[in-house]
């Protein structure tokens, strides 16, 4: 049944299969500011179908929503906001056919320390995600509970630690979470940030994504999968 959707493209490695997500850029910025913008930034290859997964995580003196989030001038949906007392993580979305460079501008309700923001090519049969969550806590490991996935579909996520140390993916699916990118962002409180995602070749309702390091300190994270 899945075929039949045309959703069979290259993977991102070139070979025949469903399209893998691929992390295009990742960037940071440890001004101060309550705005920010990142300009001409990768955004993949242009196709009718493709949609933008954005990973955001910030420290800041307090939890500060997101107010808008802006892609060459077009607002994003914002999917998930995980708005937490210091360190804080958050998942948009756009449709974004055409171009292969974009300029993103994110803008919070009040002052933040920092910022990161990583950019994922996909390419969804539905642009409505199967699941998503968010968390956090203070400890060595840390995992979302029960995130669903579908064959044929993909798991995305970011995580983040306080104070700055190596970290890595957590799941307990039979695929493999990859970490793209892991970023160190300094400022008052500084964090390591990673983005991470997974094709994923099973249907199930209890996989738990997550970021784990050597040593215990605030974690957090947040995750969402689509077909």
């Amino acid at each position: 049944m899945l075929l039949s959707t045309g959703r069979f493209y290259a993977t991102s490695a070139g070979g025949g299969g469903f399209y893998a997500p691929v992390l295009t850029d990742s960037m940071s910025n440890a001004a101060p500011a309550s705005s920010y913008t990142f300009t001409s930034r990768a955004i993949g290859t242009a196709h009718a179908n493709r949609q933008l997964v954005l990973c955001i995580a910030t420290m800041a003196p307090v939890g500060r929503a997101i107010t808008s989030i802006t892609v060459d001038g077009s607002s994003t949906g914002l999917v998930i906001e995980l708005n937490d007392f210091s360190h804080s993580a958050f998942i948009a979305r756009v449709p974004k056919s055409t171009g292969t460079t974009a300029t993103f501008v994110v803008t919070f309700a009040g002052g933040i320390e920092a910022m990161a923001l990583g950019i994922y090519d996909t390419r969804p049969i539905t642009p409505t995600p199967v699941d998503k969550g968010s968390g956090g806590n203070s400890v060595t490991s840390f995992t979302i509970p029960d995130i669903a996935v579908s064959t044929g579909g993909f798991l995305i996520g970011c995580g983040l630690t306080y104070p700055q140390q190596t970290s890595a993916p957590v799941y307990n699916g039979v695929d493999t979470l990859t970490e793209n990118a892991e970023l160190s962002v300094g400022g008052t409180y500084p964090i390591t940030v990673c983005f991470f995602s997974a094709s994923t070749t099973e249907n199930a309702t209890t996989n738990d994504p997550g970021i784990s390091s050597a040593s215990s300190g605030a974690k957090r994270a947040a995750f969402i999968s689509f077909l």
